[in-house]
């Protein structure tokens, strides 16, 4: 493990401060402060697609040579 901290602690106020999670932003604080919503979804589907398009050629060719998908390597 790590022995330096992600978060820096910040001082103790009497404040309070609202937070809302939501798909728009990620979040939304009652102070107005916005995190935009990574989009892991956008990066993932990319990945995705170049394995559809690699397995896509793999069963070709291993319809072709009349071999096992799993025996195909291409």
């Amino acid at each position: 493990g790590s022995d330096t901290a992600f978060v820096k602690e910040l001082p103790k106020t009497q404040s309070q401060i609202g937070i809302d999670l939501n798909l728009d932003n990620f979040l939304t604080a009652s102070n107005g402060a916005m995190v935009a919503n990574p989009r892991f979804y956008c990066k993932t589907k990319k990945k995705l697609a170049h394995a559809q398009r690699v397995l896509s050629r793999r069963q070709r060719r291993a319809k072709k040579e009349g071999r096992n998908l799993r025996l195909a390597k291409n």
